[in-house]
């Protein structure tokens, strides 16, 4: 159920954002966009779809990165977990046979 909530949020998400690249486009108004070594003139729906990909790139790296070290980290506590899990049915067997 969450991962279908979580897609039609995607999906109302992705909607939302091209209709407003739809909108922009009929925008041609010139934007100067001053880098450190240029200088360069673009079209302001050309300059909101640049960010726009841009940061969608970017929060999906940031994503990926978090839930890489989650799922590291979830890894590590599993294994952590099964050793205790073992060296405490050890420790009954031993208290068994005494």
């Amino acid at each position: 159920m969450k991962k279908l909530v979580t897609f039609f949020t995607l999906a109302a998400a992705i909607l939302v954002s091209v209709c407003v690249l739809i909108i922009s486009s009929q925008n041609a108004q010139l934007v100067s966009l001053n880098y450190i070594l240029a200088k360069q003139n673009l079209v302001l729906s050309q300059v909101l779809s640049l960010f726009f990909f841009i940061g969608f790139v970017a929060a999906s790296v940031g994503w990926w990165i978090l839930l890489t070290k989650a799922n590291f980290k979830l890894f590590q506590n599993k294994r952590k977990l099964t050793k205790l899990q073992n060296e405490n049915e050890q420790l009954r067997i031993q208290l068994k046979d005494h």
